[in-house]
């Protein structure tokens, strides 16, 4: 029993931690400062979850499972870092596409693992899915 408190108030940290930041993020985004917007969470992520978002985007796809597990991300928390990382994606999108697949792969995979982890069909979810499969379409352009 004391384990599993222990686990649930890791999942809570952790939540609140990347509501904070993502909660920055997206604010700035908004203001259209979306450039401090993704070096501010950058560092932030780094100090305070431990993710580098460079290491982030080199993993496999078991890697980036085990690591965000680790971090005790519940799914939740992983369709808000995948909501995260499409917004960089598409950001990168026009000046370098092949970056912006980059972010757009592990974001389709998150919002994947989210609802593997949460066990819940989400409509929000499917039409995020959906629309990253059209984003890595019109980053890799026409086949």
């Amino acid at each position: 029993m004391v384990q599993r408190d222990i686990i649930k108030d890791q999942i809570e940290q952790a939540g609140k931690v990347l509501g904070k930041v993502m909660g920055k993020f997206f604010g700035l985004e908004s203001s259209g400062n979306i450039i401090q917007g993704i070096e501010e969470s950058r560092v932030a992520l780094k100090e305070e979850l431990e993710l580098d978002l460079d290491e982030l985007l080199e993993l496999e796809e078991f890697e980036l499972e085990e690591l965000i597990t680790s971090r005790y991300f519940d799914g939740s928390q992983m369709e808000q870092l995948a909501d995260y990382l499409r917004t960089i994606g598409e950001h990168h999108l026009a000046e370098n596409p092949g970056k912006a697949t980059l972010f757009f792969q592990k974001s389709y995979y998150l919002y994947r693992l989210s609802g593997q982890y949460s066990q819940l069909f989400s409509l929000e979810r499917a039409a995020k899915e959906q629309k990253l499969v059209n984003l890595l379409n019109q980053a890799n352009g026409p086949t």
